[in-house]
């Protein structure tokens, strides 16, 4: 098991893998420090190797700068449950620059009573940004909970970079 952290232009963030599978997204903190003891919480047993995921942290800092509307790299699920992971699998579904409610998800993963139980797959979803757990909202529109660092001003924050990239490249179209 392996992990990177790197600055992006939201702060400093952190990926880590497993057997060629990414495992673990740490979205910014302020300094390199707090991403590292964030990492060695989570995944006691990883490795620096920032060579190793150059590829993975890259397309995370084209991502957060507007430039990749998607990320495209096996992820690793291991230990969550298979409703857990059909909600990730229909929330990967939301295109860039869009929104869904929890009720929605919930539906498209079979349980259309299980609202409460998507936000808690939200909560508990370690691949942010992989699985766009941002772009989830309450039916009436209101922003949320966001479990990150940063909580629903970087939810917004987010939610505004996709927004405007995807107006400007409609407006260019």
């Amino acid at each position: 098991m392996y992990y990177s952290i790197f600055k992006t232009r939201l702060g400093w963030c952190g990926v880590v893998e497993n057997n060629g599978l990414i495992k673990r997204i740490v979205l910014p903190y302020a300094n390199k420090r707090l991403v590292s003891q964030r990492i060695h919480k989570e995944c006691p047993e990883a490795k620096e190797n920032s060579s190793k995921l150059k590829k993975v942290s890259q397309l995370i800092i084209d991502y957060l700068n507007g430039e990749k509307k998607r990320l495209d790299f096996p992820i690793d699920l291991t230990g969550y449950t298979n409703f857990e992971k059909q909600v990730y699998k229909s929330l990967c579904r939301v295109p860039y620059g869009e929104v869904t409610t929890y009720g929605k998800l919930a539906k498209s993963a079979g349980n259309p009573r299980a609202a409460r139980a998507v936000g808690n797959a939200m909560a508990k979803n370690p691949l942010p940004l992989f699985i766009p757990c941002h772009r989830v909202v309450k039916s009436d529109g209101a922003i949320g909970n966001f479990s990150a660092l940063g909580g629903v001003a970087l939810k917004k924050r987010l939610l505004e970079l996709e927004r405007s990239h995807r107006l400007h490249r409609l407006k260019s179209v």
